[in-house]
């Protein structure tokens, strides 16, 4: 009993920038090498529905984050990442160690999670049935590009 009375205090409940980024994020755009393959309301090549980005406190200053949608009817959710939180120039920046040449960009700010990742290696990948992923000289692969909004 004195251990619930004391998680809801608010003097205890943890307070600092991982923790107020962390919720649902809903996935506005989501881009594979400049094709467009999901838009909230306008596009859907991937046909899923309630397409979101989880964004979880792991300590102070690292996210765990993870993608969730439904298809088919079925809940779907892998958590492909976790990244280091630094305060940027107008919001917070993610990053993840990465090995050249493959890259991750990552920010929160105003409410809005943006990423972009090499397509080999980083990048989180939903494609459609029979999609033709060309081969590409760059070592990378190619760029992945989320951008989502917060859930109020």
């Amino acid at each position: 009993m004195l251990m619930t009375c004391v998680a809801c205090d608010d003097v205890h409940l943890i307070d600092d920038d991982a923790a107020r980024l962390r919720g649902e994020y809903a996935v506005q755009r989501y881009v594979i090498n400049g094709d467009t393959l999901f838009e909230a309301g306008k596009i859907d090549k991937i046909k899923v529905e309630d397409f979101k980005i989880m964004v979880s406190r792991r300590s102070a200053d690292s996210l765990d984050i993870g993608f969730s949608w439904i298809k088919g009817g079925e809940q779907k959710g892998l958590y492909v990442r976790r990244a280091r939180l630094t305060p940027g120039n107008a919001g917070f920046d993610l990053s993840i160690n990465t090995i050249p040449p493959y890259f991750y960009r990552g920010t929160i700010a105003s409410n809005t999670y943006t990423e972009q990742s090499s397509l080999a290696g980083l990048g989180f990948v939903l494609l459609p049935g029979n999609y033709p992923l060309e081969e590409l000289p760059d070592s990378t692969g190619g760029t992945v590009t989320v951008i989502a909004s917060r859930q109020q």
